[in-house]
């Protein structure tokens, strides 16, 4: 098992981030009446990527919950393993679905096929 450093899920969170702006600037031309932006919020298992959507006048939208990201290495009792890293579905605002991870921050190439719009 590859041990990481904090900060190199502080460094694959900005580069999630950074990817998911390109790809959504990318899917919507600029003169769009909204924009978007990743947020991080930090629980004790879990870090919540919520996508913020913005209109033109500046004034937030709505929130939603795009991701959860696994904070640490642990097993839930009859569902997967996680790893440090892995990318969550979202099954609400709260809670991940827990029944397999959808990619892992710590290797982009796990979550080149996300979406806009969901895992």
């Amino acid at each position: 098992m590859t041990e990481f450093a904090s900060h190199d899920l502080d460094i694959a969170l900005t580069t999630y981030a950074n990817w998911y702006q390109k790809k959504y600037n990318g899917q919507w031309p600029a003169e769009m009446c909204f924009r978007r932006e990743l947020t991080f919020e930090r629980g004790s298992k879990f870090m919540r990527v919520v996508s913020v959507d913005y209109s033109t006048s500046g004034s937030q939208a709505s929130r939603s919950a795009y991701a959860f990201i696994a904070l640490h290495d642990f097993q839930e009792p009859g569902k997967c393993q996680f790893r440090r890293g892995d990318i969550l579905k979202p099954a609400s605002w709260k809670a991940p679905a827990k029944n397999f991870p959808r990619g892992n921050v710590l290797r982009p190439a796990t979550y080149v096929t996300h979406s806009v719009y969901g895992l």
